[in-house]
């Protein structure tokens, strides 16, 4: 019985890794807030991604002619 609410994936929590060519889930504790608003917040969901999850390798195409970093906080 499906109560309605939307299904979150590995490709929802992916961001672009160029040093693997790929598109990649980092393992680590993640917070859904919902809400009507930022200040009307109605559930907070706490999960974890127990480890790294490589949701789509790419390929070098078009390689960049400057090394790029990735910006990690």
């Amino acid at each position: 019985m499906s109560l309605g609410y939307p299904t979150l994936n590995a490709k929802d929590l992916a961001s672009f890794e160029t040093s693997k060519s790929a598109w990649v889930a980092e393992s680590g504790k993640y917070k859904i807030l919902v809400g009507a608003s930022s200040l009307d917040i109605k559930q907070i969901i706490d999960f974890s991604v127990p480890k790294e999850i490589i949701v789509e390798k790419v390929q070098h195409i078009l390689p960049t002619d400057e090394k790029f970093n990735d910006l990690k906080p």
